[in-house]
């Protein structure tokens, strides 16, 4: 119908216009696509082409009428403009009407731009040819689409609904166009959704009706005491009547909190202190049994969900994180899992330990918080090292020892407040240069030029040297580019380097670094033709790894250049892995760890060469411990054993193709797990004292009712009585805790 309606408005504007032909002429082919809508510039053109067919000239006339949308049904107000091929179209005016003379068989291109479609949605119009009317359609989809829902409250995201009861949600559009929205509301935990469509209008706010299935509401008894909270989905959808989308259409989804109230604020009052009142009652009767039960059983539900927040937010770490981090958070919240399940609940001791493990669990929660910081960091970091032109390479080593030395200090087995300081100033420090790497910094771009200027000074010494010039002319050969860099091709002055040109200067001064250090090793080894020989087998990866612009390149052409340095490269490193027995061994520590304890684990070389040297860096090492723990990487990590069978585990090593062999090699360990001694509940002595009070207490108890107040309670009713009797439960464990001091 709104289609209908909008092309009968379109024929009244032809109508209005003048008398049309119903049919074409038969001489003037005129063909036209759909004009696609700029959402910015309300714009939008296509092109028109024109033929004629015949042999004899004919006059072609072309008029085109305002646009009208199908969405609001009214006319947009557009202005069109009829331009030839290489024409630029007027700033104001231009005509909606063209009229030529085509010579027989002759092909005529314009391009028809059309201006001020600014309504979202579908607009259709007429182009007149030769008084023939032809509709033609104009569709924006390209819009902000800033449409929201207006919840109960923003911090957090809640809306509330009432069984059996219809409320009002308000939507908002803070755009200047019309959306038909089609809304949806859904609880995730459910089949069912709210769904329905409404007319959202220019910046304005529109009432729309929800009522929720009785299907999201559970059991009366679990809305008694507060509404119940269920993660829910509002989703607005723009929802234009088009016939063909050129994009996909603009929909926005909040993540909200439905909290589904089963009962009136009234009745819900009235049942919830009934229910208490029963349960209070019958905690009366129990409470010397579970005196020692509920608090320590409360602290435990409340120490796990705390740890398992831990693990939502532990799991939330990615890959990226340093390795030795995240398996020290992940060991460290298992043993604490652990020591929690292992406490016995009627145990008086359970108290003490509980809150010991609650300001444990409390400390691994910052540690966690600060890991997801510098995860975050991490991640921002990560796309800067695989782009040639994002930031500085100085600036990442800066950001990459800062995640290191955070990562470090959050890694320990007990972090200070101190040390947690520390690491959240290291991981901000890192977070500046990961959001802002190319900042303007004159210290930095003085400090760049000098050590460029440092550069072309050696370098120019190892032009005159003998030994050296050789060297220097085929590196020359291999890197004209970078040594374009010492010559004029490079910043003349402390004005040249901004930042614009932070990356490449900083990029070419630590390759000239690198390169000047090979040198230097390859023209100590003259005398030494084995090392020597070494040395120029790394420059074949070393060149191609100079060429390169981004990070990760020159960090391994800086891992070549120390491989140089120490004479220990990645064929070494792959030679003691791949001796039969591999000379490494697995060092722990403690020794002998004890079950639930975490233990440091490492590999260690027979040759003390190996442990430290930079050729190890790129080999990957990789941890297997049964399929119910997982695996681990790492030189060097935290873990944790639960029993003898976790104990025993694999470690493999693979060795990059590109530098080493490519190999691949295992070793095999056992650890001898230390079982913690447990003792029983009689043999623990403030279990003994905790009985001790406990039966004086019942005592005093009993002399009390004998005395008196025994027919005093016999005078209440039944339900007063009740919470009388309670009370006086209460009384007697209050009374038992006067024989302790508390501290």
């Amino acid at each position: 119908m709104r289609r209908m309606f909008a092309a009968l408005l379109v024929g009244l504007a032809l109508c209005a216009a003048g008398p049309t032909r119903a049919i074409e002429d038969p001489a003037v082919e005129v063909s036209f696509a759909d004009l696609i809508v700029d959402g910015k510039t309300a714009q939008a053109q296509t092109w028109v082409v024109a033929r004629n067919r015949a042999a004899e000239p004919v006059k072609l006339r072309l008029l085109l009428h305002d646009f009208v949308s199908t969405t609001t049904f009214r006319a947009l107000g557009t202005r069109a403009q009829f331009l030839a091929e290489g024409q630029q179209p007027a700033e104001s005016g231009g005509a909606p009407f063209f009229e030529r003379e085509l010579k027989g068989g002759e092909v005529l291109r314009l391009r028809l731009q059309v201006d001020n479609l600014w309504e979202a949605g579908e607009a259709t119009s007429a182009l007149m040819v030769n008084d023939a009317a032809r509709s033609i359609r104009a569709v924006s989809v390209q819009h902000p689409f800033a449409v929201s829902a207006l919840l109960d409250t923003a911090d957090p995201p809640v809306l509330t609904l009432q069984r059996g009861v219809k409320r009002q949600l308000i939507l908002k559009n803070d755009d200047g166009v019309t959306y038909p929205v089609r809304w949806a509301v859904t609880l995730r935990e459910a089949g069912a959704t709210l769904e329905g469509r409404a007319m959202l209008w220019p910046r304005s706010a529109t009432p729309i009706e929800l009522t929720a299935p009785d299907s999201w509401f559970d059991s009366p008894l679990e809305g008694v005491f507060k509404n119940v909270a269920r993660p829910g989905t509002i989703l607005l959808r723009f929802d234009a009547p088009l016939q063909a989308a050129p994009a996909p259409l603009a929909s926005r989804t909040q993540q909200v909190e439905l909290r589904l109230a089963h009962w009136p604020k009234e009745q819900r009052s009235l049942w919830s202190n009934l229910l208490l009142l029963l349960v209070l009652s019958a905690g009366g009767l129990t409470s010397l049994l579970l005196g020692l039960s509920i608090p320590n059983r409360l602290a435990r539900i409340d120490l796990r969900r705390k740890l398992h927040q831990v693990l939502v937010e532990t799991r939330a770490i990615s890959a990226q994180a340093p390795s030795l981090l995240r398996v020290a958070l992940r060991v460290e919240r298992l043993r604490l899992e652990e020591q929690v399940k292992a406490l016995g609940t009627f145990s008086a001791e359970t108290q003490e330990e509980l809150r010991k493990a609650g300001v444990d669990v409390d400390a691994m929660r910052k540690r966690v918080a600060a890991a997801n910081r510098l995860d975050d960091t991490v991640r921002l970091l990560t796309p800067l090292k695989r782009l040639t032109s994002a930031a500085p390479p100085s600036r990442i080593d800066t950001a990459e020892r800062r995640v290191r030395d955070a990562a470090a200090l959050l890694a320990k087995a007990n972090v200070a407040d101190a040390e947690l300081q520390r690491a959240d100033e290291l991981i901000q420090e890192a977070a500046v240069i990961a959001n802002a790497p190319i900042a303007r910094d004159e210290a930095f771009g003085k400090s760049l030029f000098q050590q460029l200027a440092e550069l072309r000074a050696n370098y120019d010494a190892y032009g005159k040297t003998p030994g050296l010039k050789p060297l220097l002319d085929r590196s020359q050969a291999e890197l004209p580019d970078l040594f374009g860099m010492l010559g004029a091709g490079g910043p003349q002055s402390e004005a040249d380097v901004h930042p614009g040109k932070y990356h490449w200067v900083d990029m070419s001064v630590q390759k000239l670094y690198v390169l000047r250090h090979y040198l230097l090793r390859l023209a100590d080894a003259r005398a030494d033709a084995a090392r020597k020989a070494r040395i120029e087998a790394a420059g074949q990866h070393l060149y191609p790894l100079l060429r390169m612009q981004d990070w990760y390149s020159l960090d391994i052409a800086r891992n070549l250049r120390r491989q140089c340095e120490q004479n220990v490269f990645v064929a070494d490193v792959e030679a003691e892995l791949a001796a039969q027995p591999p000379r490494v061994r697995v060092d722990v520590d403690p020794v002998s760890p004890v079950a639930n304890e975490p233990a440091r684990l490492r590999i260690r070389f027979t040759d003390p060469r190996f442990d430290e040297c930079e050729a190890r860096r790129l080999i990957h090492c990789q941890w297997d411990f049964p399929a119910e723990v997982g695996s681990e990487a790492g030189w060097e990590i935290v873990h944790y054993f639960r029993s003898s069978g976790e104990a025993k585990f694999r470690v493999s090593f693979a060795s990059p193709s590109s530098l080493g062999s490519g190999g691949a090699w295992s070793v095999e360990h056992q650890v001898g797990l230390v079982q913690r001694a447990s003792s029983s509940w009689w043999q623990k002595d403030r279990n003994r004292v905790e009985l001790g009070r406990l039966f004086l207490a019942l005592f005093l108890a009993m002399l009390a009712l004998l005395a008196g107040a025994r027919e005093e309670l016999l005078k209440l009713d039944l339900l007063p009585g009740l919470v009388a009797v309670f009370l006086i439960g209460v009384g007697a464990d209050a009374v038992k805790n006067l024989f302790a001091k508390k501290s």
